[in-house]
C-alpha cells in the first residue's frame, strides 16, 4: 500500500463519521470512502491487479473518482487520471505505450470508452466497486514499482508526456504541504481543477490525508452565482486553484466579503494571478490567509510557498515564496542577478518520462556532486532574496493554470484537411494574462471546419479561440515560420 493510502485510513479510523467527500448534495464519511476504496482494492487484486500495475481513471471528480485513488493505492498500484472529457484519440494517444493494466470508469457504457479500452475485459466485482463504478482489465506487464501515479502534460510532438511520480515524491509533497497550508479536520476544501490536472491531488489527496473534507462541485454548477451559492452553502474553508478560477467568479464585478464567510485560506498557482484582482479578493478577505505556490508537475504539484503579509501595491509581483521539505532552488544564468532558468532538486522530483529516456535525461540532469535536478524551462530571477518567475523560456505557455505546448497545437492543426501551413501564438490579456490561442494558417477551410475538426482531436482547452487566415503564414530571413510576426498580428 502507498504511504498517502496509509494517511487517509489513518484519518478513516480517528474520525470515520467526519464527511470525507461532498459531492452532488450528498455526504460521505470517512467510513464510507474506507469501504468503497476497499471494495475496489479487493476487485483489483482479485483480478491479479496489484503492485507495479497503472490503473486509469476516467472519471468526473467526484466521490467514485476519490474512491478509486484510494482503491488503485490500496491495491499497491500506480493511478493515471484521464481526461475523460477528451477526445478518444487524444486519450488514446496518452494511453499508448504506458502499460495500463485496468481502468476505472463509469458505470454507464460509452462508446468512446468502450473503443479506448478495447481488448480489456469487465471484471467481476462487489459493493461500491459492482454499483458505482465499472473496473476493466487485462494483461499487462508490472512496470510501476513505487510509483504513485502518473499524469499528462502537453508535448511539443503532439503527443502527451507522461510524467512518472513516486511514493516517495507524493509523501514528500504532503509533508511539505501540511507545513505550508495548515490544513486540519474540519476544512472544507475546494478546488476546481479536474482529476487529470495535478493541481487535484493539492484538492484531494492531501485534504484527506490531515482530515479535512473534500468538496466536489455537480457538473451542473457552474457559472459564477452558482458557484458563490453552492460553496456558501457548503461552507468551504478553503479555496485552491488557479487564478483564472478567481477571475471567472469575480466576472469583472467587484469581489464580495459575503460570499463566503467561512473561508480561512485561498491558495492560487499555475499562473499569474493579476495583482489588481489578487488586491480586490484580499481587501475583501482581510482574515484570510492568502499563500501563492509554484512547481511543475514534474515535481510533484508545488515546490514553493508564499503567505502573503500585506496587500501587494499594483506595480509590485508575487515571489514564489519558499521551498516546501528540502527542495532546492537554482537559477541557471553566468552573470548573477540577471535573469536564468529556475532548477529545481530534491525528494520532490519525479520519476521521469514513462518510456521516454531521451527526454528524461533532457530534463532531469545530474551535476558533479551527483545531485538530481529538473530544468523547468521557467525564466527567473532573484531580487532582494526572492525568487520571481518572469515567463518561459520555450513555446509552451500556461492557459487557466494548464501547461500548452505550441508545437503541439501546431501539430494537430497540420493534420487538419486543407491546413497547408500553422503557427499558434497565445491570447493575452492586457494584464499579461493567456486566455486562450490564436492560429495562423494557409487554408481553404472555414474557421468553423476548423475548430470543429481540431475538437475531434484535441481537448477543448487546446482548440483555438480565433483563426486567422494567410495566403501564406509569415516566415523570418531564413524561412522559419516567425512566431514573433504572428503574435503582433494578433487577432
Amino acid at each position: 500500500m502507498s504511504g498517502f493510502a496509509d494517511n487517509i485510513l489513518s484519518q478513516c479510523a480517528r474520525a470515520p463519521s467526519a464527511t470525507a467527500v461532498h459531492d452532488d448534495n450528498t455526504s460521505h464519511t470517512f467510513h464510507d470512502l474506507e469501504e468503497a476504496s476497499r471494495s475496489i482494492a479487493q476487485s483489483l487484486v482479485a483480478a491479479g491487479i496489484s503492485h507495479g500495475a497503472r490503473v486509469c481513471i476516467s472519471l468526473p471528480k467526484s466521490f467514485a473518482a476519490v474512491a478509486a485513488i484510494m482503491g488503485i493505492a490500496r491495491a499497491g498500484a500506480s493511478f493515471v487520471p484521464l481526461d475523460h472529457t477528451a477526445p478518444a484519440a487524444y486519450q488514446a494517444a496518452q494511453v499508448v505505450g504506458i502499460d495500463v493494466a485496468a481502468a476505472i470508469i463509469a458505470p454507464t457504457v460509452h462508446e468512446a470508452a468502450e473503443r479506448l479500452f478495447a481488448g480489456f475485459s469487465a471484471i467481476q466485482a462487489g459493493g461500491f466497486a459492482a454499483k458505482q463504478v465499472r473496473i476493466l482489465a487485462r494483461a499487462a506487464a508490472s512496470s510501476a514499482d513505487q510509483e504513485a501515479y502518473v499524469i499528462f502534460t502537453s508535448g511539443s510532438t503532439g503527443r502527451p508526456k507522461a510524467v512518472a511520480i513516486t511514493i516517495q515524491a507524493l509523501q514528500a509533497y504532503l509533508a511539505g504541504a501540511r507545513t505550508a497550508y495548515g490544513l486540519a479536520p474540519g476544512d472544507r476544501v475546494f478546488g476546481p481543477a479536474p482529476l487529470h490536472f495535478d493541481f487535484s491531488i493539492q484538492d484531494i489527496v492531501y485534504p484527506l490525508s490531515v482530515g479535512a473534507g473534500v468538496l466536489c462541485a455537480p457538473a451542473t454548477v457552474f457559472m459564477p452565482g452558482d458557484i458563490i451559492a453552492w460553496l456558501r452553502r457548503t461552507r468551504v474553508t478553503t479555496l485552491s486553484g488557479v487564478p483564472s478560477f478567481f477571475l471567472h467568479i469575480a466576472q469583472g464585478a467587484a469581489v464580495e466579503a459575503n460570499w463566503f464567510p467561512d473561508l480561512d485560506r485561498v491558495i492560487f498557482g499555475g499562473e499569474h494571478f493579476p495583482v489588481a484582482a489578487l488586491r480586490a479578493w484580499m481587501a475583501s478577505y482581510p482574515n484570510t490567509t492568502f499563500i501563492n505556490t509554484y512547481g511543475p508537475t514534474e515535481a510533484t504539484v508545488f515546490v514553493t510557498a508564499h503567505r502573503l503579509r500585506t496587500i501587494p501595491e499594483l506595480s509590485e509581483r508575487v515571489p514564489i515564496g519558499e521551498p516546501l521539505g528540502d527542495t532546492v532552488l537554482q537559477i541557471a544564468t553566468e552573470d548573477a542577478p540577471a535573469p536564468g532558468e529556475l532548477l529545481i532538486s530534491g525528494s520532490q522530483l519525479a520519476r521521469g518520462y514513462v518510456n521516454d529516456a531521451q527526454l528524461t535525461r533532457d530534463r532531469f540532469v545530474v551535476d558533479r556532486t551527483g545531485a538530481r535536478w529538473y530544468r523547468t524551462g521557467d525564466l527567473a530571477a532573484r531580487e532582494n532574496g526572492e525568487i520571481f518567475v518572469l515567463g518561459r523560456l520555450d513555446t509552451q505557455i500556461k492557459l487557466y493554470g494548464r501547461r500548452v505546448e505550441l508545437g503541439a497545437i501546431e501539430d494537430a492543426l497540420m493534420q487538419v484537411r486543407g491546413v497547408r501551413e500553422a503557427v499558434a501564438v497565445a491570447r493575452k490579456e492586457a494584464d499579461g494574462r493567456v486566455t486562450g490561442i490564436i492560429c495562423h494558417v494557409a487554408s481553404d477551410r472555414s474557421e468553423t471546419e476548423i475548430k470543429h475538426e481540431m475538437a475531434q482531436r484535441v481537448p477543448h482547452h487546446m482548440v483555438p479561440a480565433r483563426v486567422v487566415f494567410h495566403a501564406s503564414v509569415p516566415r523570418t530571413s531564413n524561412g522559419k515560420m516567425d512566431r514573433a510576426a504572428c503574435a503582433a498580428a494578433g487577432g
